[in-house]
């Protein structure tokens, strides 16, 4: 049997995923697709996690998908134990792991290497591809002696657990990450980022799609007359400040005659304060908080919608699904920050705050991200994978 790239199969292959405490991640969420488009190319996969997850809609059919098969494996008590893992791996006897690494979730007290280096002394005896969604950079950028040293510190343990780990391939999608890497004596590969939710045509009359799908979720009348519609989608950390983006969305709104309303739609992380910090912002501005959703719905909002905004900054905008899942479906995406990086790959048509209102963007073709799809991405992975002999190695130096 062959798969749609021309490897042997069927393979077994183990996904070692994060998940995480709140039973909520992104970076397991992607890893549950592109696993999905694994077994859907013939493959026999694991999904082992660390921590638990929040099984999503798009789960139930994985055990009737043709070709393949795919189970999940979460730990007894979470986070898994080395051990816990070394048996799983033992009983499945995969020929390759792919471990989707996230620095969080291997940090236990303040360091990471010590829980770190146990998996990766387990992983070294079969053939591991590494994915990186996060490095050792602080989501606080805020300019202080103590996160300098912390990111030294983190820089050194991460990249010893790395050498124990001896990785044969290791990815990222994320421009900046690739450069910190690069910078660290990898050589990674780039691999294109896809959206968390499946593509959809538009639909011919986006607002009465809307509306429908308000209506049957219990909120007809939400949506003023004239609105202008702007999504939250996914994650709010409760430490982003939202006023300096609604200042000027309003003023946007204003502008166009049209009456400001926001939706927040999606997981919103360990707790709804991101959001509730929105909402008092905003004041009297009519605001509507939709959770988790169907996929469908999802798309149908982003579809309706005149905009969305992102806590995310244009330097790693390529690490979220969220912001792929507006970008695909050509919602222009608006980014609480007021510079552009040089050499990033740019959404198509995007907005950043200016002095007093929001400046858009349109950049030249050959700035511009093309969003992939799990299948795309598997079959490059796939292809890269398979083709490292058993001697192969990713190159690997020694941390300066």
């Amino acid at each position: 049997m062959k798969t749609s790239t021309g490897s042997s199969a069927p393979h077994r292959i183990v996904f070692l995923v994060p998940g995480d405490q709140s039973g909520l991640c992104g970076v397991t969420d992607y890893s549950l697709w592109l696993a999905r488009a694994a077994a859907e190319q013939g493959h026999h996969i694991l999904v082992l996690s660390i921590y638990s997850f929040t099984p999503r809609a798009f789960m139930a059919d994985f055990s009737t998908i043709a070709g393949g098969t795919i189970t999940t494996q979460l730990p007894s008590k979470p986070p898994a134990t080395a051990e816990e893992i070394d048996r799983a791996l033992a009983t499945f006897e995969p020929d390759f792991v792919i471990l989707q690494f996230s620095t969080p979730v291997f940090r236990t007290g303040k360091f990471v290497y010590p829980f770190l280096a146990r998996i990766c002394r387990v992983l070294r005896t079969y053939k591991v591809s590494l994915m990186v969604h996060e490095t050792w950079i602080s989501s606080d950028t805020r300019r202080s002696i103590r996160n300098y040293l912390l990111q030294k510190i983190r820089r050194f343990e991460i990249l010893a657990a790395w050498r124990l780990l001896h990785p044969r391939s290791v990815y990222a999608s994320n421009p900046t990450h690739l450069e910190q890497l690069k910078s660290a004596g990898l050589a990674p590969r780039h691999l294109p980022i896809f959206s968390n939710i499946p593509s959809a045509p538009r639909p011919h009359n986006p607002g009465a799609a809307l509306n429908a799908m308000l209506e049957t979720r219990g909120n007809s009348g939400f949506l003023p007359d004239t609105p202008y519609i702007v999504i939250f989608f996914g994650r709010i950390p409760a430490t982003w400040d939202p006023a300096p983006v609604l200042r000027q969305i309003q003023q946007e709104a204003e502008h166009r005659a049209h009456n400001l309303c926001l939706i927040s739609i999606g997981e919103t992380g360990y707790s709804d304060q991101g959001w509730q910090r929105v909402v008092q912002t905003a004041k009297t501005t009519p605001t509507l908080r939709l959770g988790r959703s169907a996929p469908s719905e999802i798309i149908t909002l982003l579809h309706a919608a005149d905009c969305g905004v992102t806590h995310n900054s244009l330097s790693y905008w390529l690490k979220s699904g969220t912001c792929a899942a507006m970008v695909g479906c050509n919602l222009p995406t608006v980014f609480s920050e007021t510079t552009i990086p040089a050499d990033i790959p740019l959404p198509p048509h995007f907005a950043t705050l200016g002095h007093t209102s929001l400046e858009w963007h349109q950049p030249a073709a050959d700035r511009v991200i093309q969003i992939s799809t799990p299948k795309k991405i598997w079959q490059l992975l796939e292809e890269d994978t398979f083709a490292i002999t058993d001697s192969g190695h990713a190159q690997f130096q020694p941390p300066a």
